[in-house]
């Protein structure tokens, strides 16, 4: 006899947010900012203070609520900084120096909830053609013949600068994911790490990027 019993994937939330996003992170001034939470009452808006002072309209649906504010609307500057808050979560975002448009690394996390990592590095895409090929015996002669066509790619990745170790953390999320994507210039696509770990921690290191390399998850 329960009655409004909900289940949730994933270990129990603290403070019902559903992102693993730090407090404090510098991201592209056309970068994306994306968090999570569980939210009985209803939610209207995502205040912003700082280099920017508004709100951002939230659309909720049900008791999760996915939260994604795209910087490129609110035309900030190099070093800016904003402070968002919106239902439980509170970020801080610094708008970091950058000439290269942003590549957006996406994944499920736990709660089957999207987080979001603005790479400002270089996007490299390489499609390498794989046929499949059958051989038959005529005459006693072999003919091959091609069959399949098959297209995968393989995506190389430059993080750009990460200026904290939690952001480092962050990114290494990636690695819990069962399903990752990337975006880039309004395309997306399903990819494969095709790497094992991150070195999240390493003294006498303030500043660190990565070079990360996928395959495409569809052939």
């Amino acid at each position: 006899s329960y009655t409004n019993v909900k289940f949730l994937n994933g270990t129990s939330p603290e403070n019902n947010v559903l992102t693993k996003i730090p407090e404090e992170i510098t991201v592209p001034a056309d970068g994306v900012v994306c968090c999570s939470f569980l939210q009985e009452e209803s939610i209207n808006e995502a205040a912003i203070s700082g280099d920017y002072t508004g709100s951002i309209p939230v659309n909720q649906s049900g008791t999760v609520v996915t939260f994604l504010l795209e910087l490129k609307d609110l035309e900030l500057q190099s070093r800016n900084k904003i402070q968002i808050s919106c239902g439980p979560v509170q970020l801080s975002v610094r708008i970091k120096p950058t000439e290269m448009p942003s590549t957006y690394l996406i994944w499920q996390n736990e709660w089957d909830c999207p987080e979001v990592f603005n790479c400002d590095g270089v996007l490299t895409i390489q499609g390498e053609r794989d046929n499949k090929i059958v051989v038959n015996n005529r005459a006693g002669k072999d003919y091959s013949s091609i069959i399949d066509i098959k297209r995968p790619k393989s995506f190389s990745i430059g993080t750009g600068n990460i200026y904290s170790e939690t952001e480092t953390e962050f990114l290494a999320g990636i690695l819990d994911s069962r399903r990752v994507w990337i975006e880039s210039a309004g395309k997306r696509w399903e990819v494969i790490p095709d790497f094992r770990n991150l070195t999240t921690s390493e003294t006498r290191r303030t500043i660190r990027n990565f070079t990360l390399d996928f395959n495409s998850a569809v052939k």
